[in-house]
């Protein structure tokens, strides 16, 4: 009988050590979620403009844990573990009008298990919830679009994000209405 591993994986705040393991996240998961033939962008175009393991994206996300904010404002970094190994990561600000979600990402082999909706817990509850929280998000990101209006947001607008080549990735806005 083949044994089944059951995931005990667990939300917590970001620390120092975490860097290396969000790198690599968004090294492995950006060139796959944002690849798209129809929108004539590659892995390459996306990894040569975002450059996910370069010196200044270290720089920021040591910055970004370490200060616990951003130059907008207060922010909140939580990360999601398999026994020890970091699987995913949420990073959200709060500013003054309204609350944000700037990045949720999960290893593709943990996606569909409950793991991104239970990382945006602790997240929601941090954010105000008397503002709106919004979001972009890529137009094909089919499975985070619906995670998302699971949780409540509703696509409010659009806008891209502009490669260094010019190219450009199509996005939602998305916003949670302010209770």
């Amino acid at each position: 009988c083949d044994k089944i591993k059951i995931m005990d994986f667990k939300i917590r705040r970001a620390v120092l050590s975490d860097v290396d393991s969000i790198l690599d996240i968004q090294a492995i998961t950006w060139p796959l979620l944002y690849e798209n033939k129809e929108f004539g962008i590659t892995k390459e175009d996306v990894t040569e403009s975002m450059k996910p393991k370069s010196d200044s994206s270290r720089r920021l996300w040591e910055s970004l844990i370490s200060n616990n904010k951003d130059n907008l404002d207060i922010g909140n970094i939580q990360v999601a573990t398999d026994d020890d190994r970091l699987v995913g990561f949420v990073y959200a600000v709060q500013e003054k009008d309204k609350g944000e979600i700037r990045s949720l990402y999960l290893l593709p082999e943990y996606r569909g298990k409950g793991i991104g909706y239970t990382l945006l817990s602790p997240i929601m509850n941090w954010l105000d919830r008397s503002k709106d929280i919004v979001l972009d998000v890529a137009t094909y990101a089919e499975d985070a679009i619906n995670l998302y209006e699971q949780v409540g947001f509703k696509k409010t607008g659009n806008t891209s994000q502009k490669l260094n080549n010019g190219k450009e990735i199509p996005e939602f806005t998305m916003t949670l209405s302010a209770k």
